[in-house]
């Protein structure tokens, strides 16, 4: 056992699926980086984590014009608790207009929850939920990799006897597809767990809101409903989309350093409009972080869009390591951005193997 809290070895966890982001190339370059990075981190981080092994994965999802991983996820078991698991999805993609587009902003439409519901309700998750949700049910990892062709739910089928403690984690992105993958596979137990042998859990942080007001009524009357673990800053703008009441807070989050102009109070008033009709409701905060404004993310001579957007990505990301205690991974995470790839030159050269791969 390590010398963190169980609290922040699964969000350190979660975070390490991350850390592929900044890469560019074909999915198999990104998931052999990314696997390199998992077995180096869990290594250097192995005195605070304790001892565990990726199992399933890495596995990464790129849509057919992409050189960056739009979705990873990987599962890592706990070696001193070989039953412990946790199942590791990766946050926004910074440089994927994918992500940012399709699985974040998809809210004007809803798809109805397909695995299950009760009397009376009718749950609905976003569209951009829905798509993330999908692609993470179709990852299979390559045959070099733990894991090997088989999905999530196949993997934990064909798991020896004996119980299971199955965590689903996730950060912004990942904060959001973390409890429906945890309730898909709570729904769907009797596909894959017919025993009855697994208990999940779940633990969300910085998540956009997955779906309507139905949707959380089902979700905490299910066994997840005392089981999940959502955490957030409170000036974190992403968790405060797409409920309309939370997105009304936004603007004078970063008083007095900030003030709001028309700007960003248009934009705010457009995710409102955006996501009005869907009755958008979030999943109840567990922990809510004391986020304050950061002067040192303040200049003076910029705009006050430039202003906010550079607060808003701090207060997203980089405050939830020392609120959270966790300086070691705020450092493994430094490194992954300090290496990521940016040059056209490589994005076409990723795009030209992309391609030839599917002519051959």
């Amino acid at each position: 056992m390590g010398t963190f809290t169980p609290e922040q070895t699964v969000f350190t966890l979660s975070m390490m699926a991350n850390l592929g982001t900044g890469q560019i190339g074909t999915q198999d370059q990104i998931e052999n980086y990314l696997d390199t990075a998992l077995k180096a981190g869990l290594a250097q981080l192995q005195t605070e984590l304790g001892t565990w092994e990726v199992v399933w994965g890495p596995a990464v999802y790129e849509s057919l014009s992409s050189v960056r991983a739009d979705n990873a996820m990987y599962v890592a078991r706990d070696t001193s608790n070989p039953g412990r698991y946790v199942v590791a999805i990766a946050a926004t993609n910074a440089y994927s207009a994918y992500d940012w587009i399709i699985e974040d902003a998809f809210v004007a439409r809803q798809v109805a929850w397909e695995y299950g519901t009760a009397p009376g309700l009718t749950p609905k998750v976003s569209d951009g939920t829905h798509i993330g949700l999908s692609k993470l049910q179709q990852l299979r990892p390559a045959p070099v990799f733990p894991g090997a062709t088989t999905t999530l739910d196949e993997f934990f089928k064909s798991l020896p006897t004996g119980p299971l403690d199955i965590t689903t984690a996730g950060h912004s992105l990942g904060g959001a597809l973390a409890p429906v993958t945890a309730l898909w596979l709570s729904d769907t137990r009797s596909q894959w767990d017919p025993d009855g042998r697994a208990t999940i859990s779940c633990l969300a942080s910085a998540g956009p809101t997955p779906g309507n007001q139905d949707l959380v009524t089902y979700y905490e009357a299910s066994p997840l409903g005392t089981k999940t673990n959502c955490i957030r800053n409170a000036i974190d703008v992403v968790p405060h989309a797409w409920a309309a009441a939370d997105l009304q807070m936004i603007p004078n989050f970063y008083l007095p350093l900030i003030q709001p102009d028309l700007t960003i109070k248009g934009l705010v008033e457009a995710a409102r409009l955006s996501s009005l009709k869907g009755n958008y409701t979030q999943i109840p905060a567990s922990k809510v972080l004391p986020g304050v404004p950061d002067s040192s993310q303040f200049d003076a001579g910029a705009s006050v869009l430039h202003n906010f957007a550079k607060q808003m990505a701090f207060q997203h990301v980089d405050v939830y390591f020392p609120l959270l205690g966790i300086g070691q991974l705020s450092n493994l995470l430094a490194d992954a951005r300090a290496n990521a790839q940016t040059g056209l030159e490589a994005k076409l050269t990723a795009l030209k193997q992309k391609l030839l791969r599917r002519i051959l």
